[in-house]
């Protein structure tokens, strides 16, 4: 997804130390993706490896023979490595399948949202605000079914917000100022608390010109006033 692919050139700019001296010498945009070329092998396999921490990945190699010298008993190899992103974004709302092994909170349900894409993808629970994670190699056994992303939002203004009683734990402002410490811009970084609560809504078009209202439950307790 071209938003994955832009959070993890940012993470690459940010982690240019793991790259070392060895940056891509041509970067080709292809309809599938993009097509990176180094000129040593390690290079290629160091950028793969940092690919794998920045989202979830799955990559298979492969190698050529492009010219060989007989009298010198030696070879030209090309090396290629082919990587798929997951394109699992930051936002989107998923369905988990059911042939799954996954681990889920205790009465979670199977639909989710994204809460942060990185190494693993951090998941919410939107009823209970519990968090989970899966792992690169059980989300690509058993792949999401996207149901909604970003792109899918409207606007609503709250009239009200109630935080649940098994949050009061963890009050309401406690948690704003702990997620506005702990968030970040980029995709991969995500909130320290998420906060059940029930809250009064009203689409922002509607606010005004109607009286319809809607009672949620929401895991955003922490970062909404009304």
């Amino acid at each position: 997804h071209p938003r994955t692919l832009l959070a993890m050139e940012q993470q690459m700019l940010k982690r240019q130390s793991e790259l070392g001296k060895a940056p891509p010498i041509g970067v080709k945009r292809t309809k599938e993706g993009l097509d990176f070329h180094f000129l040593r092998r390690q290079h290629a396999q160091r950028f793969v490896s940092l690919l794998h921490a920045l989202a979830p990945c799955k990559s298979k190699s492969s190698s050529s023979v492009v010219a060989t010298n007989a009298k010198q008993g030696t070879s030209n190899v090309k090396h290629t490595w082919s990587v798929e992103v997951a394109p699992i974004c930051k936002g989107d709302l998923v369905l988990l399948p059911k042939s799954g092994n996954f681990q889920l909170p205790v009465g979670g349900q199977r639909w989710a949202l994204v809460g942060a894409v990185g190494g693993t993808i951090r998941l919410i629970d939107p009823t209970s605000a519990q968090q989970f994670e899966v792992s690169s190699e059980s989300y690509w056994r058993n792949p999401f079914t996207l149901l909604a992303s970003k792109s899918s939002l409207s606007t609503f203004i709250v009239l009200d917000v109630e935080v649940g009683e098994e949050s009061q734990t963890t009050p309401a402002k406690e948690a704003k100022e702990n997620n506005n410490k702990a968030a970040h811009p980029g995709a991969h970084g995500g909130n320290a608390h998420w906060v059940h609560a029930d809250a009064t809504i009203a689409r922002e078009r509607d606010f005004g010109t109607n009286d319809v209202t809607h009672f949620v439950r929401t895991h955003l307790g922490g970062l909404i006033d009304a």
